[in-house]
């Protein structure tokens, strides 16, 4: 205490840097709960959003259901009837859905909610079942954002962090990335 008595003494100009600096802490302060909020809106409407594509996952999942609604849709995509439209756009709904999620999950605003909320969908969708091999190519060719993330959850932890790391640097933009010669 002493020695910070000595130091104000010593230096008067600092005792006016003193509100200066507890105004930048405490803007700081709200900052950070400020973005905490904002996350928590997030994934509330995420869940929401779950919410409405539910029945889309657990008919992807029941291979009777898959193979009568969703199989024949990604089997003929260019002569589809009412039933194959209805399904294939259901299907690009909830695939819409998963990017949502896998874009904000990339923000890390989620602190894994999102991982813990998708993972067993995804690995259902782009995973490697026999029954379900149309659905994984056809995940793998129109969504391989979704793609790469059921890629990445099965790798062991020093591969996804090197697979995370590799990510970081060829999602950067133009202006910053390295030159390669």
């Amino acid at each position: 205490m002493e020695a910070i008595f000595n130091f104000i003494v010593r230096n008067p100009q600092a005792v006016a840097l003193v509100p200066s600096v507890l105004v930048a802490l405490m803007a700081l302060n709200t900052f950070r709960r400020n973005n905490r909020i904002k996350a928590a809106e997030i994934l509330l409407k995420i869940e929401d959003e779950y919410k409405v594509h539910v029945q889309t996952f657990f008919e992807v999942e029941y291979s009777p259901s898959y193979m009568r609604k969703y199989y024949p849709a990604l089997q003929m995509p260019t002569s589809l009837s009412d039933e194959g439209i209805e399904a294939l756009t259901q299907l690009e709904k909830a695939l819409q859905f998963l990017y949502v999620c896998e874009s904000v999950r990339r923000l890390g605003i989620d602190n894994g909610a999102i991982d813990r909320l998708c993972q067993y969908h995804i690995g259902i969708l782009a995973g490697n079942n026999e029954d379900r091999r149309d659905l994984k190519e056809y995940v793998k060719k129109y969504w391989p954002s979704i793609w790469n993330w059921n890629q990445s959850r099965s790798y062991s932890l020093p591969k996804r962090i090197f697979y995370m790391s590799c990510r970081k640097l060829i999602h950067r933009s133009p202006s910053t990335s390295p030159k390669l010669t």
